[in-house]
């Protein structure tokens, strides 16, 4: 740590600044007024919800991750409860994220959701925040693609919608004070229901395993053999190229190339133009594809101005 900066009403207390010094071994810095950089602050984020431009000098992220569970693979055999985050702890908010994954078996007609707060891999060791059915699925032979998305705001109202990518048809559900920290009643709650769910829908999931291996030897072991991604994740169909796709793809390959020698804001902005167009390349959206990559186009010519002309 280089330095220790006060701010805020209480550090006019002596006290605070002598513990400080005593336990970080650095003398606290009071180059800022402590009540009114609060002050510009709130009034900064106010802009900022408001919808005004304002230069970003306050950047709110999530202090948690949150993803799903999916049927993958742990010590060699088939596990339902394997955790994929979407919404990475430390991302600036607001944002929005997508991930793809795919029914387990032909004819699959429901998904179960359960949407967990945490980062280790085995979902039942994370808190869950939230779950529910989407139902009324094609009956497809293949394997039916599922879009899952998540949108967290600056007010921590998280959004969890999953979609059959085929008709469109989706199911959503909010979670309110999804950033805030979970009390240990809160916790114990979200436990009891993992235990819940677990035991009602065992005897289920051995079913639909069973199912899912009614195959001949050959397709059997293929499939026992993959990885979990390549399962449920990282199975993609062929497909066709969206409008604009390729021409993203170049420009991403473009900005990659300038972002060491770009400002950090500049190069946040062009992550997050990346992010975006990623995701909507994953979602078929091409009208936030188009406008990404339009904003990434002037972002880029900017910055090629700047520096000097494209990368060799």
């Amino acid at each position: 740590m280089d330095a220790v900066l006060l701010v805020g009403g209480s550090t006019r207390t002596p006290l605070v600044f002598h513990l400080l010094t005593e336990r970080m071994g650095i003398e606290p810095r009071q180059d800022v007024h402590p009540d009114l950089c609060v002050a510009l602050g709130a009034g900064v984020l106010a802009s900022r919800l408001a919808g005004r431009e304002v230069d970003r000098v306050l950047v709110d992220v999530s202090p948690y991750s949150f993803g799903v569970s999916f049927l993958g693979e742990r010590g060699g055999v088939p596990y339902p409860h394997c955790y994929k985050p979407i919404i990475h702890r430390n991302t600036p908010l607001p944002l929005t994220r997508t991930e793809r994954f795919y029914t387990t078996h032909p004819f699959q007609t429901h998904v179960d959701v359960q949407v967990y707060q945490g980062d280790d891999d085995d979902a039942l060791k994370n808190i869950l925040v939230g779950d529910f059915t989407i139902g009324g699925l094609t009956e497809a032979e293949d394997l039916n693609e599922i879009l899952c998305r998540m949108r967290l705001d600056l007010d921590g109202i998280l959004e969890v919608t999953s979609q059959e990518k085929a008709t469109g048809k989706s199911k959503q559900i909010t979670i309110a004070n999804a950033m805030q920290v979970k009390t240990p009643e809160e916790i114990a709650a979200g436990r009891k229901r993992i235990q819940e769910l677990f035991e009602s829908r065992s005897g289920d999931f051995a079913e639909d395993f069973d199912a899912a291996l009614d195959l001949d030897d050959d397709e059997s072991e293929t499939f026992l053999n993959q990885s979990p991604e390549a399962q449920i994740i990282d199975a993609v169909p062929e497909r066709a190229n969206l409008p604009g796709e390729a021409e993203a793809q170049g420009l991403m390959a473009r900005s990659r190339s300038f972002l060491e020698r770009m400002h950090e804001e500049d190069r946040e902005e062009a992550i997050d133009l990346h992010e975006r167009i990623e995701g909507a390349i994953e979602s078929g959206d091409t009208t936030t594809l188009a406008e990404a990559s339009r904003a990434l186009s002037e972002l880029l010519f900017f910055m090629e101005g700047q520096i000097g002309g494209r990368p060799n």
